[in-house]
């Protein structure tokens, strides 16, 4: 049977070899989720997995499915695919043939949506082509191959030098794979964040979600999966969380940030080349509300499937196994919740991360007054707000938020007053939560009612010691 993806995810508690001390020992290094990659006809690919087990000793990630590694091993996949079919190795392509396989890329269609579309955008097909290239310039190390892949080798390909822009007028250079053949980049789309509506009606769904379908007659399955949607909600919107770092958090971290005078969640970054932690400001009363739900849901699931002894120590959990809820599981979830709320814009688990980082540049910008980019550059203070902001999101450089104040000066242009004067006010939406009680009052239980009035109550005692980053105050 023909597999989708050439590669298998090592099992939990893998290890690869690190290194032999001098007393013989030898050493591991963790390694879940390395992808194992094969031939389509089942062989194993020892010059792909010596490329992967290179690369995950530099440190790329394999989080998720195999994470950084499995997005590698997913584009050789396709140049493994393409010498299969021609019955030759990697190291006997020639420049004609990587030509061929570049093309085939560019040109292949698929039906979607009932039309017949181009598979891969031109920007998709360099990044596979530079992935294969520096794997093509691997296996000429490998074989001790001489001038397999230059400028005027067997493969004709170079390093080709690359500038850009940071902030404030500062040059930047990298260094990328180029071929003749590769077609040109495609134009740069980036999606803005969620819309003020769009986030109105998940914030209603997760607070009163009936049903996940019209035949469910489970009403305690129904409150597990209501509860869990309203933190996972929480926790991308008014965290800027990544859904990777979602499915991270632990009990721990929540008793332990209910415990600090000013609450601070430890959450673990992702997308680093070593495992590293940061802490994010989150509201009292929604860290009550993730115990709340960790004291009545969680420990009845975990305790029912896994046995109090045996509790892996992470928030979110199956409502149908009590294991550690997985990242995509939680963006099938919220695909759910768009369906359910009749959203037709774009709204997946990263546009509310946008929407988190957006919001604090935009009221930092209302704080100061500044009406143009131009005069927001010139502040001191806001190259320290920028630097204190990506320590919350985990973004690597200052740089990287570049877009998110562009879209913060669209969305202050474009409404007299923008939507979120208060950061915390827009975490909590009082107004809302109140309309939708008041709408829904004959259709709660009593203890639906009393624990939706709690929750309101909480957040309304929370909301004047909102603070946001940047501001001291």
């Amino acid at each position: 049977m023909r597999r989708k993806q050439l590669f298998l995810n090592a099992p939990d508690g893998a290890r690869i070899f690190s290194s032999l001390d001098e007393d013989g020992y030898v050493h591991f290094r963790e390694a879940p989720g390395l992808p194992l990659p094969y031939w389509p006809d089942g062989r194993w690919c020892f010059e792909i997995a010596l490329f992967i087990k290179e690369c995950a000793e530099k440190g790329a990630s394999t989080f998720n499915r195999g994470g950084t590694l499995g997005t590698y091993a997913s584009n050789l996949a396709l140049l493994c695919r393409f010498c299969w079919r021609r019955g030759i190795s990697f190291h006997a392509l020639l420049d004609d043939d990587f030509s061929q396989f570049i093309r085939e890329l560019t040109e292949e269609r698929i039906l979607r949506k009932g039309t017949i579309e181009q598979k891969r955008c031109g920007t998709t097909v360099i990044k596979i082509g530079r992935r294969c290239l520096e794997f093509l310039s691997f296996i000429a190390e490998l074989f001790r191959i001489p001038n397999f892949v230059k400028r005027d080798g067997v493969i004709r390909a170079w390093k080709a030098r690359y500038e850009y822009s940071g902030r404030n007028g500062r040059k930047f250079v990298r260094y990328g794979w180029h071929h003749s053949s590769f077609p040109p980049a495609s134009p740069v789309h980036k999606r803005g964040p969620v819309d003020d509506e769009d986030v109105r009606r998940l914030r209603k769904l997760a607070s009163f979600t009936k049903s996940r379908s019209p035949k469910s007659h489970y009403p305690l399955e129904m409150a597990k999966v209501r509860d869990r949607r309203r933190l996972v909600v929480l926790s991308l919107l008014d965290c800027g969380l990544r859904v990777g770092e979602v499915s991270q958090v632990t009990v721990d971290a929540v008793r332990e940030a209910l415990k600090m005078e000013v609450p601070h969640l430890k959450v673990w970054s992702l997308k680093k080349r070593k495992i590293e932690h940061r802490s994010v400001p989150v509201l009292r009363s929604e860290l009550k509300f993730f115990l709340d739900y960790v004291d009545f849901w969680r420990s009845r699931v975990v305790e029912k499937y896994l046995g109090s002894g045996n509790d892996h120590g992470f928030l979110l959990v199956s409502t149908k196994s009590g294991m550690q809820l997985k990242p995509q599981i939680i963006s099938s979830e919220i695909r759910l919740m768009k369906m359910e709320a009749g959203i037709k814009n774009p709204c997946h688990s990263h546009l509310f991360r946008h929407r988190f980082v957006c919001d604090q540049i935009l009221l930092f910008i209302q704080s100061c007054g500044a009406k143009e980019r131009s005069e927001l550059e010139k502040l001191l203070q806001f190259e320290g707000f920028l630097k204190e902001l990506i320590m919350i999101t985990g973004h690597s450089s200052v740089d990287s938020l570049n877009t998110y104040i562009d879209w913060a000066f669209i969305k202050l242009a474009s409404e007299e007053k923008a939507p979120f004067a208060d950061p915390f006010a827009l975490k909590v939406n009082a107004q809302v939560q109140l309309e939708v009680l008041a709408k829904q009052f004959s259709e709660l239980s009593l203890d639906e009612l009393r624990g939706a009035v709690g929750r309101l109550i909480a957040t309304l005692s929370d909301v004047p010691q909102a603070k946001f980053v940047g501001t001291g105050n």
